[in-house]
């Protein structure tokens, strides 16, 4: 089994399994503030093959760097049939970064991560009141 998780600005399904994605994140996120906000979309698809064959669990959760969760814990069941198979998923997210750091977001199955994001977040510099004039 394979999974593959990309988060983006936006998602939707399209015909024949495409998803069309707007703004994919490729390095990380920048902003001001004590706290950074989150409104994004995971991606997920599973590839399964044939030995793969009944029902899985899947989950979707965000960690800092000290292991806390950043965002709400997302699940749930999807079912492979003989001969294997392509699950997707988008799945909304809604949460914040407490602080600039390092976190990452992780698609697991059964219990096993299949692939992760990772998100580098940089405080950007306030402009002095001189900067400002």
């Amino acid at each position: 089994m394979k999974g593959t998780l990309i988060l983006a600005e936006a998602a939707t399904a399209a015909p024949r399994g495409m998803v069309n994605m707007l703004n994919a994140f490729i390095h990380g996120v920048q902003g001001k503030g004590p706290k950074f906000a989150l409104r994004c979309v995971a991606v997920v698809q599973i590839v399964a093959d044939m030995v793969d064959a009944g029902t899985h669990e899947f989950d979707v959760r965000g960690m800092d760097e000290d292991g806390a969760e950043f965002i709400p814990k997302f699940g749930g069941s999807f079912d492979v049939p003989q001969g294997g198979g392509r699950s997707q998923f988008i799945i909304g997210i809604a949460g914040s970064f407490q602080h600039p750091g390092s976190y990452v977001v992780a698609l697991r199955v059964d219990n096993h991560e299949l692939d992760s994001a990772a998100i580098e977040v940089k405080q950007l510099a306030t402009e002095s009141k001189e900067e400002q004039k």
